[in-house]
């Protein structure tokens, strides 16, 4: 095993970015984490961090000795938070790894069977329980909270609701996820930041034969929309102008 080198100096090698090392997430070493086969890995996720980030960096930099905002990042993935992506993308291009790939990481699942029942604020409700193996509609309602969701997915490429690509919303167990380290509001994504995603995700989408389009590579709230919608109807998705799969991969 090959130890990859320390994220707070010059931006590693893509050679070494893949190999589990020295930062471990918290929901990781507490045994949270299922270990899965690589045959279910069959998408990505990216997300960012929120600017939460930036403010506990500015926070608690001197008490910590932080230089840069990634640390705050680390900080907060391994000795704080339950749930964490695989991986998170620094400013200046560092990629840090906290979960293996072969292990499960809570980073976008739709929880337990309370957080499924919420299946009925966006869709008709029809009971879903794993035993009978009976499914919810997932038929859009009308009250316009999700047709952002609907606009992009439903009409513009004819997919229907998140069941296409997770039929038993199991979106942990088939998907690696990516943090972006958020940049202030008005700002964008470092070019090296987003030199770095495509790299990572590429040299992931080869290994395991993902195919590298949007319907592979998505958003956190592409794929679950339930989470990471604002009740003012708006995903919480980086905007346009930050990140979008065109402009990284196309």
């Amino acid at each position: 095993m090959i130890d990859r080198p320390d994220p707070f100096g010059d931006r590693p090698d893509p050679d070494l970015w893949r190999d589990f090392t020295r930062y471990p997430s918290r929901g990781f070493r507490l045994g949270k984490y299922e270990k899965r086969s690589i045959e279910q890995i069959e998408r990505v996720i990216i997300h960012h961090t929120g600017v939460g980030i930036l403010g506990r960096f500015k926070r608690d930099k001197d008490r910590f000795g932080w230089t840069i905002p990634i640390q705050a990042a680390i900080h907060a993935y391994t000795r704080i938070m339950a749930s964490s992506g695989h991986y998170v993308i620094g400013h200046e291009g560092q990629v840090v790894q906290f979960v293996p790939e072969n292990y499960s990481a809570w980073h976008a699942g739709y929880g337990g069977r309370r957080r499924r029942s919420r299946l009925g604020e966006w869709f008709a409700k029809t009971k879903y329980t794993r035993k009978l193996g009976k499914r919810p509609r997932w038929v859009c309602r009308r009250d316009g909270r999700f047709d952002w969701w609907d606009v992009r997915w439903r009409l513009r490429q004819g997919i229907t609701s998140p069941l296409a690509w997770f039929p038993d919303l199991d979106t942990n167990g088939h998907t690696i996820g990516i943090e972006l380290l958020s940049t202030p509001r008005h700002e964008p994504f470092t070019s090296i930041q987003l030199r770095s995603l495509r790299t990572l995700v590429v040299d992931i989408c080869m290994d395991y034969g993902i195919p590298i389009d949007n319907h592979h590579i998505l958003t956190h709230s592409d794929a679950n929309p339930l989470a990471r919608t604002t009740r003012r109807g708006v995903p919480y998705d980086p905007p346009a102008s930050k990140y979008s799969f065109q402009a990284v991969f196309g």
